[in-house]
């Protein structure tokens, strides 16, 4: 589904659970928490250059995202791990220095991500575990 010049507040994306392409790239949505279904099938995402933060664990079936806007942010689920013992965190910025201490990163199904080259402060800010899945445009 491709949505062209709408604002956030008069389109609701609750009926659309099958949805598995989305492309905002054109609107002025900069949030689609409330907009979708918590268990949406959206698996490619082009967000618009006013997203500001992509919550991974809202789009567990995505796969391919481009973003457009250098100040998006994305964040993953972060287990810590150590003697069995767990705990959450929901921000892939926090630093755990423990030598004892597993870092487990959750992107779910996340393949790709597709950057211009022109947006280096969305680069520059992006946690070093998606480097592996980040595919730079010209």
């Amino acid at each position: 589904m491709l949505l062209k010049e709408i604002n956030s507040d008069k389109i609701t994306l609750e009926n659309y659970i099958n949805l598995e392409y989305l492309d905002i790239s054109n609107t002025t949505i900069s949030d689609l928490s409330n907009l979708l279904p918590p268990n949406n099938k959206i698996k490619t995402l082009i967000l618009s250059n006013r997203y500001k933060v992509l919550e991974l664990k809202n789009f567990q079936n995505l796969e391919n995202l481009s973003i457009t806007g250098s100040e998006t942010t994305l964040e993953a689920n972060i287990t810590y791990e150590n003697n069995n013992d767990s705990y959450y965190s929901n921000n892939s910025n926090n630093s755990n220095n423990s030598n004892n201490v597993i870092k487990k990163y959750d992107c779910y199904s996340l393949k790709t991500i597709r950057v211009s080259k022109e947006i280096q402060l969305f680069l520059d800010n992006l946690d070093p575990i998606f480097h592996k899945v980040v595919t730079i445009l010209p």
